[in-house]
């Protein structure tokens, strides 16, 4: 089974992202960050697998915290931003993914296993 901690926000798409991965046997969802900072202190003391980022938060953005949690869980970056600059910036702090919150559920689900 694989941990996950979800970091985003838990309005619309962030509810139904959460409740894909919380449906999955091979999942368990073991934890949700509000923000980036806390994404980083959750991933220390629930030692998750995965981690699903969001680019844009408060306190502390997406980026500099899979900069903080380099060489720790897999990062994959979700966000609604179809940037080359954000797929690069992401990539280099780190991450080991990077999809468009409007992908398709099975497709999300197999990133993560991948």
């Amino acid at each position: 089974m694989l941990r996950r901690l979800v970091p985003e926000e838990l309005t619309g798409g962030g509810r139904l992202r959460r409740a894909i991965f919380e449906q999955e046997a091979d999942f368990e969802v073991v934890g949700h960050a509000r923000n980036g900072r806390e994404a980083v202190e959750l991933a220390a003391r629930l030692r998750p697998e995965m981690i699903t980022m969001d680019i844009r938060m408060p306190v502390m953005d997406g980026i500099e915290a899979t900069r903080r949690l380099a060489g720790g869980p897999r990062v994959l970056v979700l966000t609604t931003f179809d940037l080359d600059e954000y797929v690069y910036d992401a990539l280099g702090a780190g991450a080991s993914g990077f999809l468009l919150k409007d992908v398709a559920a099975e497709r999300l689900k197999c990133a993560h296993v991948a």
